[in-house]
């Protein structure tokens, strides 16, 4: 029984002595540093059996860690009772004993050093794609001793030359090139993330972020913008032009705080605070024979090239009316998703663009250009809506500007 007992306890040592040797191979293969060197409690009783064949052990430092492995062994007398065994993994700084690490593992423990200076990392990044010192020294406004002395550093801390110095131009090496693939990648990252914390600081408090129609954007915000700037300077504005879904998307999506659209659709997790009814208007130049009515309907301007919105729902409204009164429909002659661009080719020809103006209070108008009013309005584009999330989740700066824009469009269409 007795020899059966030291059978058992003889395999579970040879087991726990293979796991420290995988720890320790583990370590030595991935180059990690500092190197544990693990060791066993001479005061165990199973020294004997666990402490043969491990590495020399380093002095202990103030960074060593004990770590207990408890489990039950069986006792000589078939009772179970507690055993631990210690195990003291030792961090080594500095030079690890030459048995434990090899030339490979040294310059690795080298270079893991210097790679923690950004700087030298840049200088080297920079000769490599300048091509010599003295350029990479006027990019980087610094002194080229200074830029040459950091890549000796890195090249000492490798190993291995990092560049061939000719008489006239720098090549990499080999070496060269493995590291200006990482450092490249590195680089990258640093620069992603100070871009990432960029855009953290742009969302602070201060920083209001407005989606709209390109239209809207054009012609509203500049004036409920800079007459709210003009009494908190502080706040700045980012605007995002494009169609209602994309704009709701991105608002649905935490990248807007409010957008500004027309015929905004029915979301349960968007919010219309407030909607205007526009008229609609056929623009034309100031000499058109429609200029000078007071209305026109869509038969009217049907008898003249047409420019409409570049929207499907608009267009098929659109000839649908006028089926009523030809059969045969009628074609536009433009469709496009930006209205100053209708407006231009208006200002220019015997064209009529169909769109939903505002207020002349809230934007100049093209002298050049008239607007009449269209008797059968085209309800998809005659709605205005401004939208935010349903949490209403608003910071002190959107909230202060939403009420102050709320008001001026209140009182300009109301």
């Amino acid at each position: 029984m007795a020899s059966d007992t030291r059978s058992h306890l003889s395999s579970m040592s040879v087991n726990y002595l293979q796991i420290i040797s995988s720890l320790s191979g583990w370590c030595a293969t991935r180059q990690r540093w500092p190197l544990p060197c693990m060791m066993v409690s001479p005061h165990d009783p199973w020294w004997p059996v666990t402490g043969r064949g491990l590495p020399p052990v380093a002095p202990a430092s103030r960074h060593d860690t004990s770590i207990t492995m408890s489990f039950f062994a069986p006792a000589r007398d078939l009772l179970s009772i507690r055993r631990q065994v210690i195990c003291r993994s030792t961090f080594v700084s500095g030079t690890a004993p030459t048995n434990a690490m090899g030339k490979a593992d040294q310059m690795q423990s080298g270079l893991t050093r210097v790679l923690q200076n950004l700087p030298a990392l840049r200088y080297f990044h920079t000769v490599a794609l300048t091509g010599s010192f003295r350029a990479a020294a006027e990019k980087l406004n610094i002194a080229a001793s200074a830029v040459n002395r950091h890549v000796r550093q890195l090249e000492a801390a490798i190993g291995l030359p990092l560049f061939e110095r000719r008489s006239r131009a720098l090549t990499l090496t080999d070496a060269g090139e493995t590291l200006l693939r990482r450092v490249t990648r590195i680089l990258d990252e640093v620069a992603m993330t100070g871009e990432e914390l960029a855009d953290l600081h742009r969302l602070s408090p201060g920083h209001v972020r407005i989606g709209a129609h390109d239209a809207l954007a054009r012609e509203m915000l500049p004036h409920l913008i800079l007459s709210f700037a003009s009494r908190d300077p502080h706040v700045r504005f980012t605007i995002r032009t494009g169609r209602a879904p994309e704009l709701l998307a991105h608002l649905g999506g935490g990248r807007l705080d409010m957008v500004f659209v027309y015929d905004a659709p029915t979301d349960i997790n968007i919010r219309v605070v407030r909607e205007y009814a526009l008229e609609t208007c056929a623009v034309m130049r100031h000499d058109h024979p429609l200029a000078s009515r007071d209305f026109v309907t869509l038969h009217d301007c049907s008898a003249y090239p047409l420019a409409l919105p570049d929207d499907a729902a608009y267009l098929n409204a659109f000839r649908k009316r006028l089926a009523m009164r030809e059969p045969s429909g009628c074609l536009p002659f433009l469709t496009t998703n930006s209205f100053q661009i209708m407006r231009d080719f208006a200002a220019r020809s015997d064209l009529v663009s169909l769109q939903t103006p505002l207020p002349a209070q809230l934007c100049p108008r093209n002298p050049a250009l008239s607007y009449v009013r269209v008797t059968e309005p085209l309800a998809r584009y005659s709605l205005m809506g401004c939208c935010i999330m349903t949490d209403d989740g608003l910071s002190d700066a959107c909230r202060g500007f939403l009420d102050h824009g709320l008001g001026i469009l209140d009182g300009a269409l109301a």
